[in-house]
């Protein structure tokens, strides 16, 4: 009987660093100042916005230079082409995954804990 609670608690755990490591993370890195104009010249800084949605196959972006070095060296994409899909299907399926996943994750919660009292 042991054994299986020891079991039940590795699997346990497992699952719980699946569900951890599948979380996004984001890492705000400090800012810089980048501003180098010496004797006419400038360090091109972009800075671009996310990509709109897609429309009639292309999506757009607005970038600018942070420098207004006033010159479209290195100047990323502004425009590119995409495939046009129902993101409200995507959504849901994210949503419902999600929802499975914590409804799981309680019942191994609930079930561990009995099995720790019973014990």
């Amino acid at each position: 009987m042991k054994e299986a609670r020891i079991i039940f608690a590795i699997l346990f755990f497992i699952l719980f660093l699946n569900v951890v490591s599948s979380l996004k993370v984001n890492v705000i890195s400090p800012k810089e100042d980048n501003k180098i104009k010496l004797n006419n010249f400038c360090n091109v800084d972009w800075k671009c916005f996310a990509w709109g949605d897609c429309v009639k196959g292309t999506k757009k972006r607005v970038c600018f230079d942070k420098n207004n070095c006033e010159s479209k060296y290195n100047q990323p994409l502004t425009e590119t082409l995409c495939k046009e899909e129902n993101s409200k299907e995507v959504i849901d399926f994210k949503a419902r995954f999600y929802i499975f996943g914590f409804f799981v994750i309680t019942l191994l919660i609930i079930i561990l804990v009995l099995f720790l009292i019973n014990s």
